[in-house]
């Protein structure tokens, strides 16, 4: 049910990969791949093949074949990984960031939606934190945000909140 809902707000969901509470590997990658401009690119196809290939994101062969996706060497990105380098400063980062954006949970969701132009959150930068936290009110033009891990009826009528919010603005656009 809650993949059928989460799909209405093209969000697809794989519940059947292997999970570890610190990536670290993945997180060294990505600061390694930062390095030469493909942070981005290499996050996106990491989540893609973790979320709806159920491929694990903390998976030496997962992180290698994200790498190989954007372009990256895998030879050099596997004699990196043999190494320590970045691992000190991905801890630091974990620590840092719990106490910098006030997260008391893990998982953080911040679930945006550029559709509705609801883009924010504690990681987007450029002022102060946007977005609901589950238990109170969430603001016009603020995304939704979870901070810690709930059941998943609550994130099916959080999905179903979302996808109400897109058809009303999608009945909005297609009267005006």
């Amino acid at each position: 049910m809650l993949s059928a809902q989460a799909a209405e707000a093209d969000i697809k969901f794989r519940f059947d990969q292997k999970t570890n509470w610190h990536p670290i590997e993945s997180q060294r990658t990505l600061l390694w791949a930062s390095r030469l401009g493909k942070a981005e690119e290499y996050i996106d196809r990491l989540n893609y093949r973790h979320f709806e290939l159920g491929e694990s994101a903390s998976a030496r062969s997962t992180v290698l074949a994200a790498c190989k996706d954007v372009g990256l060497d895998a030879d050099t990105v596997e004699q990196f990984l043999n190494t320590d380098e970045l691992t000190d400063a991905v801890w630091k980062s974990y620590g840092d960031t719990i106490r910098k954006h006030n997260i008391h949970s893990i998982p953080f969701f911040v679930f945006s939606v550029p559709e509705l132009n609801l883009v924010g959150g504690p990681f987007r930068g450029g002022g102060p934190e946007r977005g609901h936290r589950g238990g109170q009110s969430r603001a016009e033009g603020e995304p939704w945000i979870v901070n810690g891990s709930m059941s998943s009826d609550y994130f099916l009528r959080l999905f179903n909140d979302i996808a109400a919010h897109i058809k009303k603005q999608q009945a909005s656009s297609a009267s005006a």
